[in-house]
This record gives C-alpha cells, structure tokens and sequence, in this order.
C-alpha cells in the first residue's frame, strides 16, 4: 500500500488505510521538514499548523480511492514578504483539487471519446465518482 502512495510523490508517508463497501481510504502524511515558500522564495522550517487535504485518486482494482493527506503550514520568515504563511504545493494534484492529476487525465482519455452523459456513466462503473457537468468543467478547464 505504500507504493501506491509513494508513486504520488516520495515525500508522502503512509499511515494507515480502511477498507470500506466500495472504497479504499489512505491516511497519510508529508515528510516536509522544510519548505521554500513560493512568493518570496525563502527557505522556512517553522510549522504554522497542520491542515488536511481529501482527494480522490485512480480506482485499485474496483475500489474507488479516497487519501486523506496531513500537510504542515509554514510561517514564512521573509519580513518582506506578502504573506505571512504558506502551503507546499504539490506535485501531483492542484491546488484545491479533488482529483489528482493521473485521475484527471484517465477522465479526460475517456471524455474525449464519448458524450460527457456516458463518460460519467462508465467512470461511475468504475468508482470514479464524477458528474457530466464536472467532466464539462475539466474538458473546459484544459482547453481541449
């Protein structure tokens, strides 16, 4: 189960996981001891707080997979600097996404050969939770 976790981003630590009705759930956290904070660009090691992202992942096998991921915020030591805390940002999904990016691109694979009404009917099939109309969003946001 690490695997699947660290194939995200070696910075992820397993905790944990839960095996549901159709599901799979991670806990996990980031290894960050340090971070560089992207609007100054000065390193900071001091933790902030703590906050949890949740966000849905490719299926294992036929279970939909859901990641419940800690992630520390970091004071920014940079006295100029506009803001006074910040997140790392990650690799593999943006920021304030529900999906990672390699689950964006199997919905938009399929997207793109079919109507969003039956996209969203086989990706439901395959525990992919998503609407037609949050597939019309993403096929907008990408520009495709």
């Amino acid at each position: 189960m690490e695997s699947i976790l660290s194939s995200l981003d070696p910075q992820i630590q397993y905790l944990s996981h839960e095996f549901m009705v159709n599901q799979v759930v991670f806990r996990a956290k980031t290894r960050f001891v340090t971070a560089i904070c992207p609007y100054c660009g000065v390193e900071a090691n001091k933790v902030h707080s703590k906050y949890r992202r949740v966000f849905q992942d490719i299926p294992i096998s036929t279970f939909e997979t859901i990641i419940h991921l800690e992630l520390p915020k970091f004071f920014c030591i940079n006295i100029h600097c506009p803001y006074a805390t910040f997140s790392v940002p990650l690799s593999f999904i943006e920021p304030k996404a529900r999906k990672t990016k390699r689950l964006e691109k199997e919905i938009l694979t399929l997207s793109l050969e079919m109507s969003s009404i039956n996209s969203a009917k086989r990706l439901n099939q395959q525990n992919i939770k998503i609407s037609k109309s949050t597939i019309c969003r993403l096929i907008k946001k990408k520009k495709l």
